[in-house]
């Protein structure tokens, strides 16, 4: 029996989007006795990777809060879902939390649904009925004694915070509306050595996530030209949980650190993957780290969602698919395609090499007949063309046009599509025009009528979401909330004025881009 936890940090924040509904309800509240205000405050019951037990063990576990006066004699105090009952030992103060983990407990927690109640000397004080539980959600009183609730964001031996109820989805928890989490890696000298020496060489590292201990992960140091900082800077990293354990922290495998050097306003990537996954487009989420290395702080960075099988599995009722990293002037050319770098499903390029040749075969030639209907069997024309006007709309000059930071997935029944990565160096001042742009297969979807307008309906669709999103509304609440942060980064590279400058002219992008786009889109 452990009367706290004895976790090394905090989560910072768990606000969040809506979630699904919550679990089946609930309590009794307490029934009054000699021990009233002892009741139970926290449940979870398929804890994966929120909490930590010990470091790398993750239990399920109840939690006793006690609101009232006076010590609470827990040797007095039992526990059952209607079998094998739990009893108490010691006191537990006014205002106290009892942490009782899974291997504390003589029964099992189901997360299919349970019932618990609590007892003090055969008088019932607390009952509560739970419904299924989602992974790494738990029902937990807000505050503590107070209210039920469900949500992502559990507080183990802690007082529960006012948290929203029907937050049930884990991923609310790292991802959304300025939702910030604390990171501390710790890399041993013969990794920081490796590093320096190598810096995309995978090293051994340790990691404590929000309430997660991860003992042994790999690491590597990100990014590309520009965006690249060595280890003692402000370094990108890709985290690797999985290697050792199967390790996942609300889901992901693997963490992606963006050192935002490119982007001063830490919003880009947000915005811009919100829209493409508001057009349909398997876009990542974003959310945003304080990190620290070896007790080193290095600053705001941003929480990319990494785009890897799981992240197909949850886009993609097949995701069985050929899926490419594109980029660095790579395109659909034929002697390009065994560059593209194959990251998932089975390496099949023959859909990719039929594109380039049919490219190669029409040239500057008309575009019509038997050459437009194998486009439509090669290319999910609706998807390319929806992933085009997002990028027009937010002026990626950096992605497919370029081309250079983009994904290919060949969706097995719907053929190519293109994923947008690397959104950082977007809604800047210098506009490019709509049919800017050297990627060929974008080039040639301008030159076929079917694709045009496609291209041209989805260039007003996502013009209209900017509206309907609520977008300018939002960046105001990211800087707002954000900007504290961006302020005490130790390791900042751009000035006060610069964050102030590039914010502005964000929020001008948004305020007249769509205007612009949708008007060429009409012809007027």
């Amino acid at each position: 029996m452990r009367r706290c936890a004895t976790f090394p940090l905090l989560l910072l924040a768990c606000t969040g989007p809506e979630g699904l509904e919550g679990a089946d309800d609930t309590a009794a509240g307490a029934l009054g006795g000699p021990a009233e205000g002892l009741v139970l405050n926290e449940v979870m019951t398929d804890n994966d990777s929120s909490v930590s037990h010990d470091p790398g063990d993750f239990q399920d576990y109840v939690e006793l809060f006690h609101g009232g006066d006076g010590a609470v004699d827990l040797s007095l105090v039992t526990l059952d879902d209607g079998a094998d009952p739990w009893q108490g030992s010691g006191t537990l103060a006014p205002g106290g939390h009892l942490l009782l983990w899974a291997d504390d407990l003589p029964f099992g927690l189901s997360k299919s649904g349970d019932t618990l109640v609590l007892r003090h000397d055969g008088v019932e004080l607390d009952r509560l009925v739970i419904g299924a539980l989602d992974t790494d959600i738990a029902r937990l009183r807000t505050p503590s004694g107070g209210d039920w609730v469900t949500s992502h964001a559990a507080s183990p031996g802690w007082t529960n915070g006012v948290v929203s109820d029907g937050a049930t989805d884990a991923r609310g928890a790292l991802f959304g509306e300025a939702v910030v989490n604390e990171l501390r890696l710790t890399l041993p000298t013969s990794s920081v050595e490796a590093l320096t020496a190598n810096p995309y060489t995978e090293v051994s590292a340790s990691l404590v996530a929000g309430l997660a201990v991860f003992p042994q992960i790999h690491a590597r140091l990100k990014g590309g030209v520009g965006s690249f900082r060595e280890l003692d800077e402000k370094a990108g990293f890709r985290l690797d949980l999985g290697d050792f354990e199967s390790w996942t922290w609300r889901g992901l495998e693997v963490l992606t650190l963006n050192n935002a050097v490119q982007d001063p306003t830490y919003t880009h990537e947000f915005l811009s993957y919100r829209l493409f996954r508001a057009m349909g487009v398997a876009a990542p989420e974003i959310g945003w780290v304080e990190l620290y290395v070896n007790q080193q702080h290095k600053g705001l960075y941003l929480l990319v969602e990494t785009m890897d099988d799981r992240f197909l599995e949850r886009w993609y009722d097949d995701p069985s698919g050929p899926y490419y990293e594109g980029g660095g002037g790579i395109d659909f050319v034929d002697y390009e395609i065994d560059d593209m770098e194959h990251d998932g499903g089975e390496d099949d390029r023959s859909q990719l090499y039929a594109l380039a040749d049919l490219i190669e075969q029409v040239g500057d030639g008309a575009f019509e007949g038997d050459a437009a209907a194998t486009l439509d069997e090669l290319v999910d024309l609706e998807q390319v063309a929806a992933f085009f006007a997002v990028e027009a709309l937010i002026d990626n000059w950096d992605g497919y046009r370029s081309p250079n930071n983009y994904r290919i997935y060949v969706h097995p029944t719907e053929g190519i599509q293109l994923l947008p990565w690397g959104c950082d160096q977007t809604f800047e001042d210098t506009y490019s025009a709509v049919e800017a742009g050297d990627g060929v297969l974008f080039q040639f979807c301008l030159a076929d009528t079917a694709c045009l307008e496609l291209f041209q309906s989805a260039l007003l669709e996502a013009s209209a979401l900017v509206t309907d999103l609520e977008l300018e509304a939002q960046l105001e609440r990211l800087d707002a909330a954000l900007d504290p942060r961006i302020a005490a980064d130790p390791l900042l590279e751009h000035g006060d004025d610069v964050v102030k400058a590039q914010r502005a002219i964000t929020a001008e992008v948004l305020a007249t881009r769509p205007e612009e786009m949708a008007a060429w889109a009409s012809g007027s």
